[in-house]
């Protein structure tokens, strides 16, 4: 059991940790931390200060030192729904390091994070930690999908997106593919021009590898011109590859989302031209296939496929 909870834990601290792993970066947030501090110590009531450095504190894992500065929060603005749900996540990062307190802990846990929805029904956040306790949590824990569920219908109302999301998420935890496709099937049919859900619905399509009905999806998204449309770029050459069909629009797809990349985006344009090199590949093109391959690793040194790949085309494998 204790393993269950353990595993349901790493899960859990995935939802709202960040990888701290540069060192200026955590140069930035010990100063800020110092920062922090100062004001606390110079005010003990600043309440915007002691949340700030709650978050911070939450984002580097410190669970322990974070449910100190959340309980005063809490004690400073108990009708505060920010209070209450950073004091809620706080105690999940705590617990995380002692899998068998959520045992004892857990009552409180649920309360805080119900309080902050009754405090401020419009804040999301406050569902999503909730939905995804318990979905992730054994049973004994307080885990129920029904009671997941119940929470997305509720968040459904909200914010209709991202309540269908986490359904969605829900259901394939469950391994009910059909029901999740289900909600973005009726959604995209009321909304055909919401590239979000155009995304979402697709990607689970490619999971289930239903790459027939993901391919107009994307090219739907790619035609809508926003945000999201990068995205549905790169999925559109991607699912091509997976079907083997139309692999030279496939090239064009990650020539375009090379094109447009901007910094921070997601895939990079590293993963791009990978994928471009191995549909280059397929395509008997192996020295443009190399030359994308080559052009990923100046990009991302360490990007492991395209070492690999790049070792087998020169290998002579078909990997």
């Amino acid at each position: 059991m204790a393993k269950r909870i353990q595993f349901f834990l790493i899960i859990m601290v995935a939802i709202t940790s960040a990888v701290i792993g540069e060192s200026a970066q955590e140069v930035n947030l010990l100063d800020k931390e110092t920062e922090l501090m100062s004001q606390i110590k110079e005010n003990g009531e600043d309440t915007d200060a002691i949340l700030e450095l709650v978050e911070l504190l939450n984002r580097q894992n410190r669970g322990e030192d974070a449910v100190k500065h959340a309980r005063r929060a809490v004690e400073l603005l108990p009708e505060n729904a920010n209070a209450n749900y950073l004091l809620a996540v706080s105690l999940r990062q705590d617990m995380g390091n002692n899998p068998l307190a959520w045992m004892t802990g857990t009552n409180e846990y649920i309360k805080l994070l119900k309080s902050a929805i009754r405090l401020d029904p419009q804040f999301v956040g406050s569902y999503q930690e909730l939905i995804g306790f318990y979905k992730n949590a054994p049973f004994i824990a307080g885990g129920s999908k029904d009671k997941a569920l119940a929470v997305a219908s509720t968040l459904q109302k909200i914010d209709a997106k991202k309540g269908i999301r986490e359904k969605a998420n829900i259901f394939m935890s469950d391994e009910k593919v059909e029901e999740a496709l289900k909600l973005y099937e009726d959604f995209s049919a009321q909304n055909p021009n919401d590239t979000e859900v155009l995304l979402q619905y697709g990607m689970i399509l490619v999971q289930n590898k239903q790459y027939d009905k993901a391919m107009p999806l994307f090219d739907k998204g790619i035609e809508c011109k926003d945000d999201n449309s990068p995205n549905c770029l790169y999925q559109a050459g991607k699912v091509r590859v997976l079907a083997e069909r139309e692999l030279e629009k496939a090239v064009q797809c990650f020539d375009q989302y090379i094109e447009q990349y901007q910094a921070g985006q997601n895939p990079t344009d590293a993963d791009a031209l990978w994928r471009k090199g191995m549909t280059l590949k397929k395509l008997g093109r192996k020295s443009e296939a190399q030359t994308s391959f080559e052009m990923a690793l100046q990009i991302e040194p360490k990007h492991q496929f395209a070492g690999k790949s790049l070792d087998n085309l020169k290998k002579g494998t078909s990997k």
